[in-house]
């Protein structure tokens, strides 16, 4: 992932607004040192019971609770997949070209002109 190689450590996303996957999954990616971290709850995937004792699961399954929606995380699979097979510099400049007349409009910035590519151009356009 980019994250990795950008020397991100701890990588947080949720599918629901910037993946454009379903609502309620996202992911944690872990690497180095903060694989190791201990989540703050026990839950039914995070630790397994050997003998008398709890063992954590280690990586980001440690921070894993209870249920999982496989359903929305197959949704959510799809959405990475298409990302990635349309690019993320192009949906990106897809939803800011969508989202530029109300940018245009709005009394203050919206999320999309949080966006570099997005910024670039309002700043351009207000001169």
């Amino acid at each position: 992932m980019r994250a990795a190689a950008d020397g991100a450590d701890i990588l947080v996303a949720t599918g629901r607004k910037w993946l454009r996957g379903t609502r309620g999954t996202g992911f944690l990616v872990l690497r180095g040192a903060a694989a190791e971290l201990a989540p703050p709850l026990v839950g039914q995937f995070s630790h397994r019971v050997e003998g008398d004792r709890l063992v954590r699961a280690r990586g980001a399954r440690a921070f894993e609770r209870h249920e999982v929606n496989v359903a929305a995380l197959l949704g959510l699979g799809v959405a990475l997949r298409e990302l990635l097979d349309a690019g993320p510099a192009a949906v990106a400049g897809r939803v800011a070209a969508v989202s530029r007349p109300t940018c245009a409009t709005a009394s203050a910035p919206c999320p999309a002109c949080a966006w570099p590519t997005h910024r670039r151009r309002r700043r351009a356009s207000s001169r």
